[in-house]
């Protein structure tokens, strides 16, 4: 029986691309034991259990805001590494495969300590923090972009893409979900989206855009969790609605378009209309208009 442990958290793009990879182990595998490690406020401590997952939880912070915050967090990331280490001496993984978010960090190092095999997936063009300090445990780092290889010891790193492409490749979607968006299966959707948290600067872009209806088309823009004020300047508007969330799988076949700030939503969608004319994403942290 295979053990796997995954490290993952804080947003949907570190999140979603790990639960394909489970997903699919446990499809090859079906007896294959599954652990993931995330924060215990997380939308992981509740998105994974949902997907049917074992979760254990750690209390930790990024590295962000005031010097004293940033003090706290490094603190908080220190004292999760024994408590990590006590877990996976209690499920004992055969590897442990980590996706980024800061709480990764001291998963990998606890695991390196104990000669756990290790493998890293980043999903960006920019290696996220907690894979660039993490990167010396890896044994194996996957990369979607060949930019991001750059950032990484050479001899680690296999450019393979994301999980969740070929999750959103074969994805047959569900037109009663497009229906209660409120959106109309017979027009042209443009989907609107930075990323399972959203962005404020990007949302109060978004407000200027769409100012005007466009013919023939309609959007969805999905705000992020806590920026559903973004859609108020929308309200009476039949050609756009506003969620803060929305489940990309159930609607990536219905969707003609898309701008987004996420490089996990730019290539799904793109993997999923391979076969369409669109533009390359935008490298970096950029939106892109697919």
């Amino acid at each position: 029986m295979k053990r796997i442990c995954i490290a993952a958290g804080g947003t949907g793009g570190h999140i979603y691309p790990a639960l394909a990879l489970a997903q699919s182990a446990m499809e090859q595998d079906p007896d294959t034991r599954i652990l993931f490690i995330g924060n215990a406020d997380r939308m992981e401590a509740r998105i994974v259990p949902e997907a049917g997952f074992d979760f254990a939880a750690l209390d930790t912070h990024g590295l962000e805001g005031s010097l004293l915050d940033k003090v706290k967090a490094a603190i908080s990331l220190m004292r999760a590494i024994p408590k990590a280490g006590a877990i996976l001496d209690e499920f004992r993984p055969d590897i442990v495969v980590g996706f980024g978010g800061y709480v990764s960090a001291p998963v990998l190092r606890a695991a390196h300590a104990r000669h756990i095999p290790i493998m890293m997936h980043e999903q960006n063009s920019i290696a996220g923090k907690a894979n660039k300090v993490t990167a010396g445990c890896a044994d194996e780092i996957v990369t979607c972009y060949e930019k991001a290889g750059e950032q990484f010891p050479a001899g680690k790193v296999k450019l393979l893409g994301n999980p969740r492409g070929s999750v959103a490749a074969s994805a047959t979607g569900d037109r009663q979900v497009l229906e209660s968006l409120g959106l109309d299966p017979s027009k042209k959707t443009i989907l609107v989206m930075m990323g399972s948290l959203g962005s404020t600067t990007m949302n109060d872009i978004m407000q200027q855009v769409l100012a005007r209806p466009v013919e023939g088309l309609q959007f969805l823009f999905v705000t992020g969790r806590g920026n559903e004020d973004a859609g108020r300047a929308f309200d009476g508007r039949p050609d756009v609605k506003v969620v803060p969330y929305v489940d990309t799988l159930a609607i990536y076949p219905f969707i003609s378009g898309m701008i987004c700030g996420s490089h996990h939503h730019c290539r799904t969608h793109r993997k999923r209309h391979s076969g369409h004319s669109c533009p390359k994403p935008l490298c970096g942290r950029q939106s892109s208009v697919l």
